[in-house]
This record gives C-alpha cells, structure tokens and sequence, in this order.
C-alpha cells in the first residue's frame, strides 16, 4: 500500500506539465466503463467537442490488495458535438465470474477487463442544461454492463457550493438496472455554472437484476468517491464501494454480504 502511494505521488508531481488557466473548466473524468459520469453510473456531461480524455484507476480491492497492475483504462472523445462523445474502455463489467441463472454472484466482487481498451459506448446529450429547462438536462447511451440507458441531471446553484442530482435506468433486454448519484462541488464561482478548481464529492448507488426472474439480483452498491483537480487538465479521484451480493451455503442462495473495494484514479483531458 505505501508502494502505491508513493508512485502516485510521484506520478502527480511528472504530470504537473498538463497545468494551464482552470478559469472556466468544467471537471469532467471517464468513469470505469469509459463514458463520462462517476465513478460507476454516467451522467449528462459530455466533454467539449474536439476534446479527448485518457483516464487510468486502479483495480478495486481491499487496502491491503491494492495493486498498480491489473488496471483500468478508459479513453473518451468528442469528435463531433459538445452533445456527443464516444468512449472505450477494458472494463466492460464490474461483478462476478460466477452465476445463479445467469446473474453473477460472489461474496467478493471482481472487474471482468480485457486488457485493452477496446470495449465501446456512446452518449448523446439531447437536452443541455439551460435555465429555460430549470437547470435539467437529459441524455441517452449504450454501455456494456448496463445497456441502453437513459439518465437526468438537475443542477442547484447554491451559494457555496452546487449540488446536481443524477438519476437512470438502463435495460439490456434481459437485465435492468436503475441508478442515484449525488454530487457537490466547491471552489470559487468562475460562471453561472463552473468553479474555479472544483473539488467534488459524490455519493452513487445502483439497484440491477434480471427481467426474467425479478428476485435474482445482478448488484446492488454504493460508493463515495472525491475528485480533485490537481492542474486544469489533470484530475485525482479516490474511491469507496459497498456491495451486496447474495451468498451461497449448500449451494442455496440463503443471505447476502456485504463487501468492501476501494482504489484510486488519474484522468487527463488533452
């Protein structure tokens, strides 16, 4: 674990060179399946056309497990739109090796990855935020461990901080999932809707199962994470999650534990 903090102490001091003007910079980090939003569940913000996002995290695991290798790697562009961007990841779902009738399970919960980032999704934000739709904005994509999806953001300008509400729910046909974030954002007020260097604070759960039996439960967690920008362009995040998984005993689906990941992430957008 001190291994660990010293290389990423070392590699924020070599990064430092990404540091430009934060005025007017909106935080916006790639999550673990690539598409921009928290740590685990997408939100409407899509990064500015002609921009590109390169994002690196740690395996979630115990503090004790904590390891460098094997990672996470996610890249996100927007090639044609502010509204639109398309994403890749090697992470294409966080759960278990295991099924009961299709649904993963394990008391402790693992990252399926592919190595390289080539697994993809895409968003469209058909609805900016804009004071004539009371600060909501609404957008649509496809991810692989969720689906379909279909998600809303309501931002709060609030005096000392900003508060946005996110809110999905996503289907692969066979599987659903619906999902709750919270985020808060402080820094000194740049514009109506950027903070000079805004540290967040979020808190994300998530609810999913299958659409063929209702009781079998694909997850259901919950996780703090904060995100800090170190320069403009150069972002630190740190996690927390909480699962529930179901258990065996006899091989018999009998109660659920919870269990406990943590890890750490880099994202630069260039």
């Amino acid at each position: 674990m001190k291994t660990i903090l010293i290389v990423w102490i070392v590699a924020l001091l070599c990064l430092n060179v990404f540091s430009q003007d934060a005025n007017d910079r909106e935080m916006i980090t790639p999550s673990y399946y690539g598409f921009t939003g928290l740590i685990f569940i997408p939100t409407t913000q899509t990064l500015p056309k002609g921009d590109w996002s390169i994002a690196y995290k740690t395996k979630p695991g115990y503090g004790d497990d904590l390891t460098l290798v094997p990672y996470s790697v996610n890249v996100v562009f927007a090639p044609f739109s502010n509204n639109f961007e398309i994403a890749l990841t090697n992470t294409y779902m966080y759960a278990s090796f295991k099924e009961i009738g299709g649904v993963p399970y394990r008391n402790t919960l693992d990252s399926l990855n592919t190595g390289i980032p080539i697994v993809p999704s895409v968003k469209y934000r058909f609805m900016p935020r804009s004071n004539s739709n009371f600060n909501v904005s609404m957008a649509l994509g496809a991810t692989s461990p969720y689906g379909v999806y279909y998600v809303v953001d309501k931002f709060f300008n609030l005096n000392y901080l900003d508060a946005t509400i996110h809110t999905g729910i996503a289907t692969k046909l066979t599987t659903y999932h619906a999902w709750a974030g919270l985020t808060f954002a402080f820094g000194s007020r740049t514009t109506k809707y950027q903070r000079d260097y805004p540290t967040q604070l979020s808190i994300e759960g998530a609810w999913g199962g299958s659409l063929k039996q209702l009781n079998e439960k694909e997850e259901s967690f919950i996780a703090f994470s904060i995100r800090h920008p170190w320069t403009a362009s150069l972002f630190i995040t740190a996690f927390y999650r909480i699962d529930q998984q179901p258990s065996l005993i006899n091989n018999e689906v009998v109660e659920e534990k919870p269990t406990h990941k943590m890890g750490l992430g880099l994202s630069v957008i260039f």
